[in-house]
């Protein structure tokens, strides 16, 4: 399915993956034809149910921290005309961020970040929580990233972080922009849907997560 640059179109779902993704399939589609594209900042799940959803100040967020030279994407106000699809949204190419990890930022902190909360089916992608007191056993002082934190400041982490630890997540999704090595959950999610494209450890679940990491950095 090929995007047109015309009319407004709607992020994908509201959920963060959702609007990280979106962001980046409307500034694909200001570099494609070199003009700019337009995003608005409503969208919704279910009309009848949950009316529209305001993502205009999280969009913003998100296009702040991306870098994507020659590319415009103009957050507005109206309804949207155009409806982006999962199609048009996931394993196709992210931006980097700004703040972009490497070895030498992960020295300077020497931490390990995670996320285990995910929102979107999260009954069946979230860890239990004996695999979550096996993480803390092992990463006592870990950072948890999260809503609790704005955009800057979690890219600032995962730029600095020696590992992200996450299931399929907003986290997950960021860290594909940053370059954070990423330890990634399955469960009883699929992560082919949204990362099939995504550079990261595939683990069946945290142990299976840890187990892989010390034989990378048995320290």
């Amino acid at each position: 399915m090929t995007l047109d640059i015309g009319g407004i179109h709607r992020c994908w779902q509201h959920h963060l993956g959702d609007r990280w993704a979106s962001v980046n399939a409307v500034l694909r589609l200001s570099a494609r034809y070199g003009k700019p594209a337009m995003l608005s900042r409503w969208t919704y799940t279910d009309l009848l149910t949950y009316g529209w959803i305001d993502l205009g100040s999280s969009l913003t967020e998100i296009l702040t921290v991306l870098n994507a030279p020659g590319c415009t994407v103009h957050i507005v106000d109206e309804k949207p005309t155009v409806d982006l699809h999962a199609v048009d949204v996931w394993n196709r190419p992210y931006y980097k961020t700004h703040a972009q990890w490497s070895p030498e930022n992960a020295e300077l902190m020497h931490t390990i970040t995670y996320q285990w909360d995910g929102i979107w089916n999260g009954a069946l992608k979230n860890p239990p929580q004996e695999h979550i007191n096996l993480f803390h056993q092992r990463f006592p002082f870990a950072v948890q990233l999260g809503k609790q934190l704005d955009l800057f400041s979690v890219v600032t982490h995962l730029a600095h972080s020696l590992a992200l630890f996450t299931i399929d997540s907003g986290m997950s999704h960021i860290a594909r922009s940053v370059g954070t090595p990423m330890y990634l959950c399955k469960y009883q999610g699929d992560l082919d849907v949204t990362h099939r494209e995504t550079v990261c450890t595939r683990c069946r679940d945290i142990p299976d997560a840890l187990e892989k990491y010390t034989l990378t950095d048995p320290c």
